[in-house]
């Protein structure tokens, strides 16, 4: 078996950094997205999950991409699609604006708008946004 070659993780990190410039710095902001590209996403995220894989397995981004609108940041489609998982696991909270086990459009306008901070060092399991501003948006465009 081939040693594992030390320069992977380095140049794995630089191709994700060159996708997600905004990731390591606190201070630059998440672009914002198109709430239907998250919705598109999240169902085809779920439909690929119901599908048998080899163990080991992953779904990869090239793939998710075709769920999404021509010219969408997929990156940033994908990285915010990733906070309500962390806001329910890391932060114990629950979004309970669902209808049949799937979040609301309330709730995917609130994750693709809100405004969003890059990941400060060392904190990787910490909201990148104001989460009483994320729950008023939620509300407000629930009732609309």
């Amino acid at each position: 078996m081939k040693p594992p070659d030390e320069k992977m993780p380095e140049e794995l990190r630089n191709r994700i950094l060159e996708q997600m410039p905004w990731l390591n710095n606190p201070n630059n902001p998440i672009p914002i997205v198109d709430p239907a590209d998250i919705k598109a996403l999240w169902q085809q995220s779920k439909d690929l999950e119901a599908q048998p894989r080899e163990p080991g397995s992953m779904l990869m981004i090239n793939r998710k991409a075709t769920a999404c609108n021509p010219g969408a940041d997929i990156a940033s489609v994908v990285y915010r699609l990733g906070m309500p998982q962390l806001a329910n696991t890391a932060l114990g909270l629950n979004f309970p604006v669902t209808q049949d086990g799937k979040p609301t459009d309330a709730v995917f306008k609130a994750f693709a708008t809100i405004p969003m901070q890059g990941i400060p060092e060392g904190r990787s399991n910490t909201p990148r946004f104001d989460l009483f501003e994320l729950v008023k948006m939620i509300l407000k465009e629930s009732e609309a």
